[in-house]
């Protein structure tokens, strides 16, 4: 388990995978605001519009290139909690968000 949470590591690793195949979804879709990327992600934008509009805005941040390096970091983290690496699944999931984190480019302040 990993923590004040207690979420299974492949709990989290469902988590992260949806944020970011929304991401894919919206990667190309046109959507210009909040309740066209939720119709995209066929949500009812009359509801909630806030977790598309997350999606879209990190989704631009990332670009395509990054969406889809996030994609790949996430199978490699999948098959490296399944023991390709042997690593304790705390590190795993340590190693991914911090090469999740590099993806985004860095904000001016």
């Amino acid at each position: 388990m990993t923590g004040a949470g207690e979420r299974h590591p492949l709990q989290v690793m469902a988590i992260l995978h949806g944020h970011v195949a929304n991401m894919l979804r919206l990667d190309g879709a046109g959507a210009a605001n909040a309740e066209a990327a939720a119709q995209a992600l066929g949500r009812d934008p009359k509801k909630s519009s806030f977790p598309a509009k997350k999606a879209l805005e990190q989704g631009r941040r990332l670009g395509h290139d990054g969406v889809v390096a996030a994609i790949g970091l996430l199978a490699q983290a999948d098959i490296d909690l399944r023991g390709a690496k042997g690593w304790p699944e705390i590190l795993v999931l340590e190693v991914l968000v911090a090469r999740l984190s590099r993806l985004a480019p860095r904000r001016r302040r």
